[in-house]
């Protein structure tokens, strides 16, 4: 909702389960039962949350950039150092200070471009207040696992490292030279990886 060709609606708050379930729910319309997810920042966050939901649906599991603390934690990464280089003050409208390319995506695309300070006011709530997933919920996740992360992420490597060693048998893979964008930074690489990990058999 309010990504891509989607429209929002402000009627409905921004909610990383709520997403995974909307990800579900049209998983199921095309009738597919099982597959492989991969999921880059709040990507990953909504793969997780359906691993955990799901188990059934997931075949394997890659994310990258992934967190499970909110924004304003400082077990993730705090607010103002996510923004404060790019936005100076932290009360600066956040469309004032969104990377160029990101603010052009969206309006090339989006049904209402007039939106896009609301839409991301909206997307920051949740940032703030969201995820909130423990330890014990990601230790029901049986899919076999590749957690990812850039080694200059914006997401704090101590917390990449609790997702890891809160998943039995995950794997963990720092990519060297990339940050939080690391499919765009290692792109060639990235792929060839995660496409082993989800060709080879399962243990």
């Amino acid at each position: 909702m309010g990504h891509g060709h989607t429209a929002d609606d402000p009627k409905r708050s921004f909610d990383y389960h709520a997403m995974a379930e909307d990800t579900v729910e049209l998983l199921r319309q095309q009738h597919v039962d099982t597959a492989f997810f991969l999921g880059w920042s709040d990507g990953g966050n909504i793969a997780l949350d359906i691993a955990v939901n799901h188990p059934t649906l997931v075949k394997k599991l890659a994310t990258t950039g992934a967190n499970i603390h909110p924004l304003s934690d400082p077990k993730s990464i705090t607010w103002a150092t996510h923004v404060k280089a790019e936005c100076g003050p932290t009360d600066k409208p956040f469309a004032d200070c969104w990377p160029p390319k990101a603010r052009e995506a969206y309006l090339r695309i989006a049904p209402d471009p007039s939106h896009f300070p609301a839409f991301l006011e909206r997307v920051k709530e949740m940032w703030l207040t969201q995820p909130n997933m423990t330890k014990e919920q990601l230790a029901t996740i049986k899919a076999p696992t590749l957690i990812i992360a850039g080694d200059h992420d914006e997401i704090a490597i101590d917390e990449t490292v609790e997702i890891f060693k809160s998943i039995p048998g995950a794997a963990l893979w720092i990519v060297p030279n990339s940050t939080h964008s690391v499919p765009r930074d290692r792109a060639a690489l990235f792929n060839d990886t995660v496409g082993a990990f989800f060709r080879e058999a399962a243990p």
